[in-house]
Order: structure tokens, then sequence, then C-alpha cells
């Protein structure tokens, strides 16, 4: 695995080559393992995954992180409320103990990271801003203008495919949630979504596959039971 060092610490490039990917892919992979096991938790891989997700300094990988611990304590320990208020009460006494190991600083490369990302939103908005009536509803033509980079996953799709591509991806991935009725396979799909909003995530060939491989499981599954 690559390393590339990044404000504060080093962060591992993986084995797709890019942090937030290298962060967003275990994760739907391991709800993917969490549907074909019909919700059984490997500990193990869990353990892997939130590994993998911290030392990524990913904000895609933390948001799509933090849905899934929230998703997990609601449908599978939903009836243990003490473990949300235990880590409620950890989490402080673990920022202290960062704190004095020194290791703060990775506070302040997480606030860097938001400043960062703020100012991405800016010029992605300014850039819709200044654009034709045509080019915002049907997005840029190939070479035209600069959408930038594909952090601002939703403002980089507004940009490159206009107002009415971004609300038919919206529908799209709406209808795609409430037309498949395993939870699981619905928090595949919308934690897809979220990471798509960030990063686009279903642009990367590997995270397409992995989708593809989800959804024909589903379908390979359900014409067995048909028959």
């Amino acid at each position: 695995s690559r390393i590339n060092m990044d404000v504060f610490w080093y962060r591992p490039l993986g084995l797709f080559g890019q942090y937030s990917i290298n962060a967003s892919a275990p994760i739907l992979a391991f709800v993917s393992y969490l549907y074909i096991k019909n919700g059984k938790i490997n500990r193990f891989l869990l353990l892997l995954v939130s590994v993998n997700t911290f030392i990524s300094g990913s904000a895609t990988g933390y948001i799509l992180y933090l849905f899934l611990i929230l998703l997990l304590i609601i449908h599978v320990y939903r009836h243990k409320v003490l473990i949300f208020l235990l880590i409620l009460l950890i989490l402080p006494i673990l920022l202290i103990f960062l704190s004095i190991l020194g290791i703060d600083n990775y506070l302040i490369y997480f606030q860097a990271k938001i400043y960062g990302e703020m100012e991405v939103f800016q010029n992605k908005i300014n850039i819709f801003l200044n654009i034709s009536t045509i080019d915002m509803l049907f997005g840029l033509e190939h070479g035209e203008g600069n959408p930038g980079s594909p952090d601002g996953g939703g403002l980089y799709l507004l940009l490159t495919h206009g107002l009415i591509g971004l609300l038919l991806y919206f529908l799209i991935f709406i209808f795609t949630i409430f037309h498949y009725k395993n939870l699981y396979l619905k928090i595949f799909i919308l934690l897809l979504f979220l990471g798509s909003m960030h990063y686009v995530l279903i642009g990367n060939q590997a995270v397409a596959f992995l989708t593809a491989l989800v959804l024909v499981y589903y379908d390979l599954n359900n014409l067995s039971f048909n028959k």
C-alpha cells in the first residue's frame, strides 16, 4: 500500500490509490457481507473496517462509517440502549486521552479538512452561478469550463449533468431504495448515495463493480426463490 503525507499524518492510498475510495469501498463491502449473511456481524471484519476508516483520513469514509454505526445501533442493538449511552460517555474520555498523548493534531487536521471542503463547495457554487441557463439545466459540455475535482459530489454532478441530471440521479436512488425490501440492501444503497453526494463513489470502477455484484446476487436469489 502506498502512503502519502497529508497535513499532520500519513494516509494510506490502499488498493484503490485514492483516500475516499480506500475508506468507503470496505464499508460498502462490509454492508454487502451483512446482506449476504442476513445481518450476522463478523466482529473481526468490523474491526478491520474501523481501523481502515480511521487511518484513511477521508471525510467521505468518516461520514459513511458514522451512518453505518448508527444504523447498526438502531437495527441490530435497538434493545441495548445502554451500549449507545456508553459510547456517548466514552467519546469525551477518548478525546481527553488523545489530547494527553499529543494526538490532538488529528482534531486540527479534521478542522482543516472541513475548511478545505467548504472552499471546494464555494468554488463549485460560484461556477454554477456564472454559467448559462442551458448549462444549468443540462450541465457543462465536455471540455467546457472546469467543474474541478469530484469532491463535493452533489455539486460536481450539478455542474457536469445539470439540474435535470441531478434530479434524475436523486429519483433513481430514491426509487432503488424503496424498490428493494431487504434492510441491509437498503442500507448499502443509502450509504452509496450519501458517499456519492460528497465524493462520486458510484463513478469508481471498483465500487460500481461491487454494486453490480450485490444487485445481481439479489436478483439471482429472487429467481431461485420464485422457482
